[in-house]
């Protein structure tokens, strides 16, 4: 997944994303939603260089932003959407 499907995809709804960590561990954001501006100091996106790192703000997790990266997603569900990565 690249992030021009990844923004079809989920436009600006909740979303639900598993991905495989470094480590080897599958990991899920089980509520997470991108493009929030709350709680922003300032500053500039990190991650808008690397085309497949999307920042997210976790909302299962107390309201977090975290980096999730779209070539180790396994499963995505938004809404009625669904993608499943092809081993």
């Amino acid at each position: 997944m690249n992030k021009r499907d990844f923004d079809q995809l989920i436009g600006n709804n909740i979303f639900s994303a598993t991905f495989r960590k470094k480590n080897g561990e599958l990991r899920t954001y089980s509520s997470a939603r991108v493009n929030v501006k709350k709680d922003l100091v300032g500053g500039s996106n990190n991650q808008e260089h690397c085309p497949n790192l999307v920042s997210v703000y976790v909302l299962s997790e107390g309201n977090v932003r975290k980096t999730l990266n779209l070539n180790t997603v396994t499963y995505f569900k938004c809404g009625n959407k669904e993608f499943k990565a092809r081993n």
